[in-house]
């Protein structure tokens, strides 16, 4: 049976961190264990890590890939503890400036090295100031409440934002855990690119690989938001637009209306912010708590775990994602073949060009949401957790709590 050809775009950001972060022998196990981690293998480069940390235990790198292998494996607790003892045993070292970037949350502050530093960032981008005070300052500079609206471009959110004063579409992004532009969109805006090496790198979908990155710091707009100095990850050229990802919203709860077009954002100190929920979403809940799904996070990713032909699955919710995407290894852990009349497709991501192929399973479930028949695409360019992307939500408003690590549905 002949296939077709089909082009889906997917802007799901999914890491950013900064190069240097891993320097380690390369005959060592901590380099076959950073490889195995950045294809997705977390299971087993998680006993490498445990080994390099004992037998280096000077090497702080190795130390914070084995708290960032235990968090993606949702082992969130102890993930927390060593990187506890990442920013204990090396203070000031960029391990422990990555690991303050994931186990704080904005407005916290932290003691070290006699200082208190507020930090607000995700893995690989981090902005500090000198007290306590300037980040007090910085959450009541927020409005209250916001609401913007966006346009459908496919299936991609398209909101209209402004970087230094200069307009520009941005794809609202919650995969995305910053707000990334290529050079590309800088020059269009007639803003000055980054120069000299780059300071980290980003990895998402595509073939490309580790895309090298520079860190900057914008002054970032969308509706009566406005982010100061808000750090952005740049990459030589990215394809379509640029990401709005979670370094800018996730101050907020917001809701998601498909069917007015419109995101409505809430501080989360505001009184109109969401009640907390008691429970996750189970077939015996109550009527309200089988529309309200939890997620963890994962860096600023939003973890969920979706139900496909009855097997459990962690996904990343991600709205930049026109498809819902499985790698090749979550596929084979679900159990599910791919038939061999899979529509070829080709994906364009971060990472530029991959290709794929679509075909249907016969049911996946997340929360109140229960389709049967439902495509999905399975690529050659994702590491990690798959994408669960616009097509499975997108006729459904949905409000994110990120206090109570809530996703609240409602079917229109």
């Amino acid at each position: 049976m002949q296939t077709k050809r089909r082009s889906i775009l997917l802007l799901c950001l999914v890491s950013i961190l900064t190069i240097g972060q891993v320097r380690a022998d390369e005959s060592g196990p901590s380099t076959q264990a950073v490889r195995l981690y950045q294809t997705g293998k977390y299971q087993q480069a998680l006993p490498l890590f445990k080994q390099a940390v004992k037998e280096k235990p000077q090497d702080a790198n190795s130390l914070f890939y084995y708290g960032l292998t235990l968090h993606r494996l949702g082992q969130v607790a102890a993930a927390r503890q060593v990187y506890n003892k990442v920013i204990g045993y090396f203070p000031g070292s960029p391990a422990a400036r990555q690991a303050m970037g994931i186990i704080l949350q904005p407005g916290q502050t932290r003691a070290t090295s006699g200082q208190s530093t507020a930090v607000r960032a995700t893995t690989g981008l981090a902005t500090s100031s000198a007290s306590s005070t300037g980040a007090a300052s910085y959450l009541s500079s927020l409005p209250s409440e916001s609401r913007v609206y966006f346009k459908k471009e496919g299936n991609a959110l398209m909101v209209d934002a402004e970087v230094n004063n200069r307009r520009i579409a941005m794809v609202f992004d919650t995969g995305a855990e910053v707000c990334a532009f290529g050079k590309n969109h800088l020059r269009e805006l007639g803003i000055q690119v980054p120069q000299g090496r780059p300071t980290g790198y980003a990895m998402g979908v595509g073939d490309g690989g580790k895309i090298p990155t520079w860190e900057m710091n914008v002054d970032l707009k969308l509706g009566s938001i406005y982010r100061k100095n808000l750090p952005i990850s740049v990459q030589d050229n990215l394809p379509g637009e640029p990401l709005l990802g979670q370094t800018f919203f996730n101050d907020f709860h917001y809701t998601i209306d498909n069917g007015a077009n419109s995101i409505h954002f809430v501080t989360k100190q505001s009184p109109r912010a969401p009640v907390v929920a008691s429970r996750g979403y189970s077939p015996s809940a109550s009527t309200a708590d089988r529309y309200s799904v939890p997620f963890t996070k994962v860096g600023n990713e939003m973890v969920v775990v979706a139900d496909v032909n009855g097997k459990p699955i962690r996904m990343i919710f991600d709205t930049g994602a026109s498809a819902t995407v499985f790698t090749h290894e979550s596929i084979r852990q679900l159990g599910i073949s791919i038939p061999e009349d899979a529509e070829q497709e080709h994906h364009v991501g971060i990472a530029g060009d991959t290709a794929g192929v679509g075909f249907a399973v016969s049911r996946m479930r997340l929360g109140p949401i229960d389709k049967s028949s439902f495509r999905i695409s399975v690529i050659q360019g994702l590491t990690g957790y798959p994408l669960l992307g616009q097509t499975f939500y997108g006729d459904w408003q949905y409000s994110i709590d990120n206090a109570a690590g809530m996703i609240r549905f409602v079917r229109r």
